[in-house]
Parts: C-alpha cells; structure tokens; sequence
C-alpha cells in the first residue's frame, strides 16, 4: 500500500468540496485516506453535494479514516465547532 499526493483544503461553518485527487496512473482514486486538524463531517459525493451534522461521518483529528470513494468526485467537509484543514490522499495498490 501506498500514500499517493493529496489535495487540501479549509474547512469552514458551510458545506464545501474538495475533489478528489488522482492516483499516479491519472484515474480518480477509488480508496482515500481522510485527515483533518479540527474535528469535521465528510462525505464523499458525486457532484455538487453538500454534507451537514445528520449526513455526514465525524472525522476526528487523532483518527483518519480510509473510505472507498469509487464513483465519486469530490468529499464535501463541514466544521464540528471550529475552522480547520481537511487533506485527501489517495492510497494506491490498495488490493
């Protein structure tokens, strides 16, 4: 298994995307590793979606989680209680 480059972005009080990045073979990536530096909701959707409290999975900073994201483009990311940063990476040769 390995990490490939990720994407980052701020998460903030309003539902925003952040695309998943692709794995070195240039497809989008099917298997992410999610961290992030102040708890937050994530979750991944195919375009346009938005994620709130009710909708998306709790990603603490001390616990990143791995996700299947086959068929998805972006992770939509929401802040718990304060601003922070999400970071996406694809994990590669994941089978």
């Amino acid at each position: 298994m390995r990490i490939g480059s990720g994407a980052g972005a701020a998460t903030g009080g309003s539902s925003a995307e952040l695309t998943i990045p692709n794995a070195s073979g240039g497809s989008v990536a099917e298997v992410v590793v999610i961290n992030v530096s102040a708890a937050a909701y994530v979750l991944p959707v195919k375009t346009g979606g938005s994620v709130t409290n009710a909708t998306g999975m709790l990603v603490n900073p001390d616990a990143p989680v791995i996700l299947n994201v086959k068929g998805c483009q972006s992770i939509a990311h929401l802040q718990v209680a304060a601003a922070g940063r999400i970071t996406c990476n694809p994990i590669e040769n994941h089978s």
